[in-house]
């Protein structure tokens, strides 16, 4: 057990995970099936056009292949940090989409808080790439 533990890179599995994320909810988006939408037109007004709501998914997109190369992967790391910090304004512009009267969270109010999550694995991701670009620089 303790071989196949030592083979498994903790920190690849994390940084694929992330990426895979990204380019799903992003594929999700450009063929808008995204069962989000409401959620992202609520908190941007402007995002109610079919196209904008693409090129979000698109940026999405690119945002997780980027996580996949070593070169880019700080770079598309602080651009997922930017956005991740982007969801968190329907708090402020949509908070009745997030929770119930009884301020108990809706399906859109956990995929908001999830992002908590992804945003900590992220930090992770921009800590160690920050330190393996001042070693090579």
């Amino acid at each position: 057990m303790r071989s196949l533990i030592n083979k498994i890179n903790a920190y690849t599995i994390l940084v694929w995970s992330i990426a895979f994320t990204y380019i799903i909810f992003g594929l999700l988006k450009v063929f808008l099936s995204s069962p989000i939408r409401d959620l992202a037109e609520a908190a941007l007004p402007f995002v109610k056009s079919d196209i904008l709501f693409q090129l979000f998914g698109i940026c999405e997109i690119i945002l997780g292949m980027g996580l996949l190369f070593k070169k880019s992967r700080l770079y598309f790391a602080i651009g997922v940090f930017i956005h991740l910090l982007g969801t968190f304004s329907t708090i402020l512009l949509a908070p009745q989409l997030l929770f119930s009267a009884q301020l108990i969270p809706t399906l859109h109010g956990e995929f908001v808080a999830k992002n908590l999550v992804i945003l900590a694995a992220v930090l992770v991701i921009i800590q160690k790439e920050y330190e393996i670009h001042k070693k090579e620089y």
